[in-house]
């Protein structure tokens, strides 16, 4: 297990570096998980990503404060959170086979309440969401989200979001790509390289 585990870390790439190269082994201890991170992405410092989750609920007066663990865009991005990029987010939870079945289940009706709620509408006043799909071999369920983002960057545009759930023994990773539709077809083999490499420390995976 040590021999195991130190190895893993000699593969890792350091939180303290925010470029990364081609196709490098990108892994976070604290959620068990590593994923290839293609070339051109960085890792947004925690205090960026503090402000802009402060800005936005002065923006919106009532949205909640949002849970980030890891935040990536393109190293030429012109300032943070400019699209494309993707959030990552460790829930905690006992997961086993009923609670996967009900993750399957409830995914698109989940979503499709929240969107509902008026915080959420200040944002998104159209929103479409495409039937989730679970991978029961890598116990991945993933589904998108096309939504219309009002009043963004002073005019209305349209964002694709791509939603992978990776279950886990101790939890569930969300990986939530953020993308202009427009752009959603170039960006899909970036969302697939990384979804497709992900993968847990062999005693974290759920079995």
């Amino acid at each position: 297990m040590v021999k195991r585990v130190s190895f893993l870390l000699l593969l890792c790439i350091s939180l303290d570096f925010s470029i990364l190269n081609a196709q490098d082994l990108f892994c976070y201890p604290p959620g068990h998980f590593s994923f290839n991170l293609p070339s051109g992405w960085k890792i947004i410092p925690n205090k960026v990503v503090e402000e802009y989750a402060e800005e936005l609920i002065k923006k919106s007066k009532t949205l909640s404060k949002p849970k980030y663990d890891l935040v990536f865009n393109r190293v030429n991005a012109s300032r943070p959170f400019e699209y494309p990029y993707f959030v990552i987010t460790n829930w905690k939870q006992k997961v086993n086979k009923a609670i996967i079945e009900e993750w399957i289940s409830s995914a698109q009706q989940i979503t499709k309440k929240a969107m509902t709620k008026q915080n959420l509408r200040e944002f998104f006043p159209e929103t479409l969401i495409r039937q989730p799909a679970y991978d029961d071999n890598k116990h991945i369920l993933t589904y998108s989200v096309e939504f219309k983002l009002k009043g963004f960057e002073g005019k209305d545009t349209y964002g694709t979001m791509i939603i992978s759930l990776f279950f886990y023994k101790e939890g569930i990773i969300s990986l939530n790509f953020y993308s202009y539709s427009k752009d959603i077809s170039k960006n899909m083999p970036i969302i697939n390289n990384i979804v497709q490499s992900f993968t847990f420390e062999e005693d974290y995976k759920y079995r």
